[in-house]
């Protein structure tokens, strides 16, 4: 262990407990005499723990003030294998937490030597490997459902940019044909031209005239 460990209240089931009177002599288990050993899984988490505890740790708990003897911790050891309950202990999750060379450290100790142990161990890793597959999915579910909030939101956005550019496109042409209503009309504004086949320019003048006629 760390020599300050995060210490947390866990709820745990207890999977194992084995009573040895000398713990660890290696770096994955600091050395405790005449100490119970609880092999825990944590029921929110399905996390798997190793505690040891010591006499002075049980005392504390079970509020007993003389020295406990090597047959109590024995007794309370199965005590505990034997319980259906949960319990609440701090556990140093940070260093506590069971890895495969942990556990064969732990089997050279005393754990999981019997078949209910075993079978609560089994159970322990296949609901871990559950808890595990779950969170995959959900992460995944999570991912999924915002990348599908993410896309509608662009084509949401794409799409109000499309209609926004049609409605441009049918404005400047209408745009253009106001512009050319407020124009002034050319055959009104240039000067009007004489048409040279009904005007009488060049032609010689009748002589209508009667008197011009008689005389």
């Amino acid at each position: 262990m760390s020599d300050n460990p995060v210490l947390d209240m866990r709820t745990c089931m207890v999977i194992d407990a084995k009573y040895t009177p000398y713990v660890g002599d290696d770096d994955d288990l600091e050395v405790y005499d005449n100490a119970v050993v609880l092999l825990l899984q944590d029921v929110e988490t399905y996390n798997i723990y190793h505690c040891p505890m010591t006499p002075e740790d049980i005392q504390r708990r079970a509020g007993i003030s003389r020295e406990l003897r090597p047959r109590e911790l024995i007794a309370f050891a199965e005590a505990l294998r034997n319980r259906e309950s949960p319990v609440q202990l701090l556990v140093a999750t940070d260093t506590n937490l069971v890895t495969p060379e942990l556990l064969d450290a732990l089997e050279q100790k005393g754990m999981l030597k019997d078949n209910a142990s075993k079978a609560k161990y089994e159970k322990a890793k296949k609901d871990r490997e559950q808890f595990e597959h779950e969170e995959r999915m959900r992460l995944d579910e999570e991912y999924q459902r915002f990348a599908q909030e993410r896309n509608n939101k662009l084509l949401k956005e794409f799409e109000e940019w499309k209609h926004a550019q049609q409605e441009q496109s049918k404005i400047n042409p209408l745009l253009y044909m106001d512009d050319i209503a407020d124009m002034p009309n050319k055959e009104e504004s240039s000067p009007k031209r004489h048409n040279i086949k009904d005007s009488n320019i060049g032609s010689p003048k009748k002589k209508n005239d009667r008197r011009s006629t008689e005389n």
